[in-house]
This record gives C-alpha cells, structure tokens and sequence, in this order.
C-alpha cells in the first residue's frame, strides 16, 4: 500500500489551531470525498469531536488516533488458508469491470507461491460476457493452471459442475470460480449465482475450504458498497478483495463495508503485475490511509 494523499491533507486539517472547530466540519468533507460514506464519516468526526472534548487533547496526533481507533473497531480482515489435502473452493463475485478475472490469476498466483499449492484449476463460469473465458484461458495458460471452459452462453452451473468434478479428478488442492457480473439484469444474475452457489456447495469436498468473494472496484466509491449490498444479500459473501486499490483509490470504501454491511476484507490488488496483491491487514490499511507508508 502507498503512501495516500489523504493521510496528508488530514494531517494538515489536523495541525490547524486546537479552537479551530471548523476542522471538524472540514474533515467530515474530507472523509466523505474519501469513499467513506456520509452516514459513516458523520459518526467518525461526532466521535473525535467528543473524545477530544473530553481529553481536552486536540493536537495533531490525538485526532489522528481517534480516527483510526474508530475505524479500526469497523474493519476486519479474513484470513484464507487453504486445507491441506482437500479441494479448497473460491467462488469469486463482482460486477462486470472490476477486475475480478485479473484478481483471480493474481489470487492463484499468491496461493502458489506462499501456500505451495501446485495444482490450481481455473472455472470459466462467466458464460455471458464477450471473452471472459478466453481472458481467463489466457491466465491460465500463463501460469500452467487447468481451465474448465465451455462456449459462450453455455450454463454457468453446467461449467461449475465440471470444474469440480474436474479438480476432484486431478486431485486439485484449490479451484477458482470466475462468474458473471451483469447487474443490468439484476434478477437473473442473482438467481445464476444462487444456482452456481448450490452447485459448489453441494459437489464441494466437504472438508476443505468454501469462500464467497467478492471483488469490488476501490476507484468507484459508494457503488462499490452498493453492489455488495446486492450479493451480500444473495448468494452471500465470505470476504470483500479490493482491486485497483493504488494512487487512484481514494481507500475508505473499506470504512464503508465494514460498518455498513459487517463485512471483512481479505485481499487487497495495488498494481497491476502478478505480484500485487497481498493480505489486508488492517493496521497496514490504515497507516496508509494516514499517509504514515
């Protein structure tokens, strides 16, 4: 994670004179423009207006502690550690657009590396959009990893069904389903995902890991909460992974989904390499969104 723009302009909000209550006003501005929401941020800055009344401390480094130990009792994060000798199952979530066949070559790609999971097999489950499976092929084909494909229009669950019964075959140790994102027909995407969910579940090797992930677009805001407000509700979500969190992300959408929806985070995508991804951490998360890395 980089060092946030935000953190900065906090920070100078902060070193403002101590009987300056405008700052409050200024910083609830500041953590709307971040993503963090309106209803979110006016109960982050009602907090710190009263912590620091009653300390009677205002300075710079009281504030900025008073946020963050507010937001740090919101956000979680998830740790995914996959079960040895079973077939682990990530079933990935998101809209069209938000990167999620991209974080789904990254996530193989970090499991290999630090779980050393050497047989990793790829789900073509988005049947709808125009070369989704052919962009997923092509990951696949990049790092070595079984892709189960079907043409497109194919049924998603059909694709599901062989992916399992393929990773089972194989004796696979993690699957990666990718699905599809089109929220322009709300309805049937929601009764697909119920469907592809039920298929997982029910073929699924019982004693390793089930995930529900949804990937969500760090540039975009409050849609981001929006649409986890939508598959949360259906089929459900283990884990939020915020992709394209780098220098364009203003970062407090992750406030945002763990106050609102109860929601942890599991992985953060910051570039646009292989290698960028890695476990959220909290602390980590927020020393940037304060510009302290």
């Amino acid at each position: 994670m980089k060092k946030s723009s935000l953190g900065e302009r906090l920070r100078s909000l902060f070193r403002r004179p101590e009987g300056d209550d405008a700052r409050f006003d200024d910083l609830l501005d500041l953590l709307i423009e971040a993503d963090v929401g309106a209803a979110v941020a006016s109960a982050i800055v009602a907090d710190v207006k009263r912590e620091s009344r009653e300390r009677r401390a205002s300075d710079e480094e009281t504030l900025v502690a008073l946020c963050k130990d507010m937001m740090r009792s919101w956000i979680s994060a998830a740790d995914i550690v996959p079960v040895k000798d079973a077939l682990n199952v990530v079933l990935v979530l998101g809209v069209n657009g938000v990167g999620k066949t991209t974080t789904i070559a990254k996530l193989a790609s970090f499991f290999r590396k630090h779980y050393g999971l050497d047989d990793i097999v790829l789900a073509a489950a988005d049947t709808f959009r125009a070369a989704a499976a052919e962009q997923l092929a092509l990951w696949g084909e990049r790092l070595g990893l079984k892709v189960v494909r079907q043409a497109q229009g194919a049924d998603p669950g059909a694709v599901v069904y062989d992916s399992l019964e393929s990773a089972k075959s194989r004796h696979a140790q993690l699957l990666f389903i990718d699905t599809s994102g089109r929220m322009h027909n709300k309805e049937q995407l929601v009764r697909e995902l119920v469907k592809i969910d039920r298929i997982a579940t029910g073929r699924r090797d019982s004693a390793g890991l089930y995930h529900r992930m949804l990937v969500i677009d760090a540039t975009t805001g409050q849609n981001a909460l929006r649409q986890a407000e939508v598959f949360k509700a259906s089929p459900g979500i283990d884990s939020i992974a915020l992709a394209k969190f780098d220098s364009s992300a203003k970062g407090g959408i992750a406030v945002a989904v763990g106050k609102e929806l109860g929601l942890p985070v599991s992985f953060v995508g910051n570039g646009e390499r292989l290698e960028d991804i890695e476990p959220f951490r909290t602390d980590t998360y927020l020393s940037s969104l304060f510009g302290e890395i």
